[in-house]
């Protein structure tokens, strides 16, 4: 008994362990820094853009509506605006698909013959382009307050958000998830020209969405054909 208490006073105190709660938390920044690495920050600058548009809205001397007549005609009551807003919500969409199949426990990568990236990821993409579409009209709205344009911000902007989301999604740089882009892209091609290319269940989902969007082609279509008919006629400065 002696030598066990002469022990106990001569052994070294014992080492601290770190608190559990702060483990924890450090593996869940790491989950969610994983599933959406830009998640705080493409939601900081959405709210930032709304606040934005709506104080724009409230003091505009050129605009004379309400800040939600303005959000209905930038959303979907104007065709050269609707594609850009339709594949934000087929991206919302795709998400929740996701999410709802792995809930249930089917097993997409058989379904679809290939991994698939978290659901939170589709939104990423989502809320990223849907950040760009509302910074571009916040310039249309800031561009439209000065007198005597030549040039017609609404329809420039919405020209320029149509090529902004070809490259954002077409184009082979290494953000909004390089890898699920080309997949995507590629599936699109041999949709295209099948039956030269080979056709999974994957293509078929994809073709299925193609069709979907039906609408966004034809409101692509007149989109076209109005900048023409305006770009090759004099058109008075502010009579949008």
């Amino acid at each position: 008994l002696r030598s066990m208490m002469r022990q106990r006073r001569t052994s070294p105190p014992p080492t601290p362990v770190p608190l559990r709660s702060t483990i924890n938390l450090d593996m869940l920044w790491k989950m969610l820094y994983q599933a959406s690495p830009l998640g705080p920050r493409e939601i900081l600058c959405f709210c930032l853009l709304v606040a934005s548009c709506f104080l724009l809205a409230g003091v505009s001397s050129t605009h004379h509506y309400t800040a939600w007549k303005l959000f209905t005609k930038i959303l979907w009551k104007n065709a050269t605006t609707r594609p850009p807003v339709l594949i934000v919500l087929v991206l919302v969409g795709w998400s929740w698909v996701v999410k709802t199949c792995t809930g249930a426990g089917m097993e997409l990568e058989r379904v679809l013959g290939g991994p698939v990236k978290p659901s939170a990821m589709a939104v990423s993409c989502a809320l990223v382009l849907l950040n760009m579409f509302l910074f571009i009209h916040l310039l249309h709205l800031t561009a439209s307050e000065v007198p005597g344009l030549t040039w017609r911000p609404w329809l420039t902007a919405n020209v320029a958000l149509h090529v902004l989301f070809a490259l954002a999604i077409a184009t082979p740089h290494r953000f909004l998830h390089r890898d699920a882009r080309a997949s995507l892209v590629r599936t699109a091609w041999e949709s295209f020209i099948a039956p030269f290319a080979p056709v999974t269940f994957w293509h078929v989902i994809v073709a299925d969405y193609a069709t979907s969007l039906a609408k966004a082609f034809a409101d692509f279509q007149l989109m076209a054909c109005i900048t023409t008919c305006i770009a090759t006629r004099q058109v008075a400065p502010g009579s949008e």
